[in-house]
C-alpha cells in the first residue's frame, strides 16, 4: 500500500511557487532592459530621415512597448498557482503542527527529533498543513545537518503576543558568512539537495505576518518562527500563494 504524504499537496505548491517567483524576478529584469534599450534607440532614430522615410519604424516601436508591457502584465496576474493548493485557514494550535511535522519528516535513521511543549495552547490562524510544512522543512534541515546520528530539539510556546517554535540542532552551526544566504533560494552547501527548505518555510510565516529567524546554538543552529496569536491580523484565505 503506498503511503500518501498529507503534507504533499502544499510541498508542491511551495516549490512552484518558489520558481514561479524567481522567474517572475528575473523576466521583470529582462524586460525592463528591453524596454530601457528600445526607448534610447526610439529617441536616436526619431531624430533621423529614416524614421519619417518608413512608417513601419514608429509602428515598430510601438509593438514592442505593448508587447513588453502585456508580458509584464502577464507575469503578475498570469501565473497563479492556487489550483495547486486550496488553503484553509482556521485557528490552530501551533503545537498541532509541529506534532504533524515531525509525524511526517523525513529524516534518516538515528536522528532521534525531541519535542517538547507539545501542548502549548498558543493559537494561531493559519493552514494547518501549510505551518506544518513549514516546521518540517527546518525540521529536515535540522536533521541533515546532524548527518543522521544527532538530536533536533523542536519547542512550541506561547510567548506573549506570538506562538514561537524554535528547532535547534546539534550539527555543525553555520557560519557567520553564510547567515545572510541561507534564506536565499537554491543556496545549499550539501551535494543533491535543492537548496529551498528555509526559504520555503519563511515565505510561509511571512505570509502569516510572522517572521523567522536563524542563528548559532550552543553546538549546532537554531532556526526560529514566531507568528502572531489568533487575535493579530489574518491574512485573506483567498490570497494567491505568490502573494
Amino acid at each position: 500500500m503506498i503511503e500518501i504524504d498529507p503534507l504533499g499537496a502544499a510541498e508542491r505548491a511551495a516549490i512552484a511557487e518558489e520558481v514561479a517567483s524567481l522567474l517572475r524576478h528575473d523576466l521583470r529584469n529582462r524586460l525592463s532592459a528591453v524596454r530601457s534599450a528600445a526607448f534610447y534607440l526610439q529617441r536616436k532614430v526619431a531624430t533621423t530621415e529614416l524614421w519619417s522615410a518608413d512608417r513601419r519604424i514608429p509602428r515598430f516601436f510601438g509593438v514592442i512597448q505593448e508587447e513588453t508591457d502585456a508580458a509584464a502584465t502577464l507575469l503578475v496576474g498570469g501565473l497563479r498557482l492556487q489550483d495547486l493548493f486550496a488553503r484553509r485557514l482556521a485557528p490552530t494550535d501551533a503545537a498541532e503542527c509541529v506534532r504533524a511535522a515531525v509525524t511526517y519528516a523525513r529524516v534518516a535513521p538515528g536522528t532521534t527529533l525531541r519535542v517538547s511543549d507539545a501542548r502549548s495552547g498558543a493559537t494561531v490562524c493559519v493552514d494547518r498543513s501549510e505551518l506544518a510544512l513549514a516546521v518540517r522543512c527546518l525540521v529536515e534541515n535540522a536533521a541533515e545537518a546532524t548527518a543522521g546520528a544527532g538530536d533536533v530539539e523542536i519547542r512550541c510556546e506561547r510567548e506573549g503576543s506570538h506562538a514561537v517554535i524554535r528547532v535547534v540542532d546539534r550539527g555543525p552551526g553555520i557560519e557567520a558568512a553564510a547567515l545572510e544566504d541561507v534564506l536565499r533560494p537554491f543556496f545549499t552547501t550539501k551535494d543533491g539537495h535543492s537548496g529551498l527548505g528555509l526559504n520555503i518555510a519563511a515565505r510561509i510565516v511571512k505570509r502569516y505576518h510572522g517572521s523567522l529567524t536563524v542563528g548559532p546554538a550552543a553546538g549546532g543552529a537554531s532556526v526560529v518562527i514566531a507568528i502572531p496569536l489568533d487575535d493579530r491580523k489574518a491574512p485573506d484565505a483567498q490570497a494567491a500563494p505568490g502573494g
